[in-house]
């Protein structure tokens, strides 16, 4: 799916930059041969939009990656030459022979603190909501986008003279000898399993939301309100023009009723849309191929039933956490169960295109106003 077009103007500027590939010839000649010239680094930068905090654990030399599985936002995906799509859980992201990227000033985030038994509880939901990502430690952290807002401990949220600018879109750069990543889940405390994803040196690590067009930025405060709720913090956002009359429905207002408002957009009903006409070429190719003159029926079945409970899972929109776990298992299978099988060589490429297309990307173009949040690990 094409990235949008300002997400683009903004990839174009970091790859003017970006150092040239790996030689492994290079490094192979290296090993063996003192006068041998180095081997070239590659800058690898990390994209992070959505709901996301990062709490700076400089005890345990890590950046750790905080974000809730909102209702109305897309599961998390990384995307860069490949990409992947994962469920709520605890994650590593691994560089090869990775380091910091140059020093620069901190960013204007959302300053907070979150307490060090707060963060071991929440890496403790291997197999659900939130998203905790473990990153390597830099000292290279960008601004991607910034929107006007301001911030307070108290609700409602003092209007400020003038709005500063917070961080809503961040860069995390270093070095490393390979632009691609590995990713490791941790399914339980003792076990793992990893995933590998090609990149040109930019990689997204996004959670997209349908764009808000309200008035009031409901949707963003009521994203932030969660992100504020996972890591136990009072701290609240509000958006030119800081109408009173916003108050008195803000999901962020102690004793809210209601909860979070995330209508159903057009946009959000245009992806489960298209969604849902790939899912109907895959059954009426794979029908098709049952009726030719093969001998991998039962091998197209399970393909088909794959298909059949990702068809269930999305009736229903916006997905649920329980629904997303489930929508990203069942593509997964149906991926898997596609590579393993022993159909033609170009039956199973046309399918794992169409598969690769059910992955929801947001469209919109519209950044998330919901502010990020740097955290301070405190005792």
């Amino acid at each position: 799916m094409k990235r949008p077009a300002a997400l683009g103007l903004f990839v174009l500027a970091l790859t003017l930059g970006a150092c040239s590939r790996v030689d492994n010839t290079g490094q192979a000649e290296k090993a063996g041969n003192n006068n041998a010239k180095a081997v070239t680094s590659r800058r690898v930068e990390l994209v992070f939009g959505g709901p996301w905090s990062f709490a700076m654990d400089s005890a345990n030399n890590r950046i750790v990656a905080i974000a809730p599985d909102v209702l109305g936002h897309s599961s998390l995906y990384l995307r860069a030459a490949g990409s992947l799509i994962e469920a709520g859980g605890v994650y590593d992201v691994k560089l090869t022979n990775g380091s910091s990227g140059p020093a620069g000033a901190i960013p204007n985030l959302v300053p907070e603190n979150i307490t060090s038994s707060t963060l071991t509880n929440l890496e403790t939901g291997y197999s659900g909501a939130p998203y905790i990502i473990n990153l390597p430690p830099t000292n290279s952290i960008h601004v991607f986008y910034s929107d006007p807002l301001s911030h307070s401990d108290h609700f409602p949220v003092p209007k400020p003279a003038v709005s500063p600018m917070f961080v809503t879109k961040v860069v995390f750069e270093y070095t490393a000898y390979n632009a691609d990543i590995e990713l490791v889940r941790h399914t339980d405390a003792s076990n793992t399993t990893s995933e590998s994803l090609s990149s040109d040196g930019i990689i997204d690590v996004a959670i997209d939301d349908d764009p808000d067009y309200l008035d009031c930025d409901y949707e963003a405060k009521g994203t932030f309100a969660e992100m504020a709720k996972l890591i136990g913090v009072k701290r609240y956002v509000d958006y030119p023009d800081y109408d009173p009359s916003c108050y008195a429905n803000d999901p962020q207002k102690p004793n809210h009723i209601g909860g979070m408002r995330h209508p159903t957009s057009a946009i959000s009903k245009g992806i489960q849309a298209d969604m849902q006409r790939i899912l109907q070429n895959l059954t009426s190719y794979l029908d098709k191929l049952k009726s030719g003159p093969n001998r991998e029926n039962e091998q197209i079945l399970k393909i088909q039933g794959s298909v059949t409970q990702i068809k269930h899972t999305i009736q229903s929109w916006p997905l649920t956490s329980e629904q997303k776990r489930d929508f990203v298992a069942e593509l997964k299978d149906l991926v898997s169960t596609t590579s393993k099988s022993s159909l033609p060589d170009d039956v199973r490429s046309h399918i794992l295109v169409l598969a690769d297309n059910l992955k929801p990307y947001s469209v919109s173009g519209k950044n998330c106003k919901a502010a990020l949040m740097l955290l301070t690990v405190t005792p």
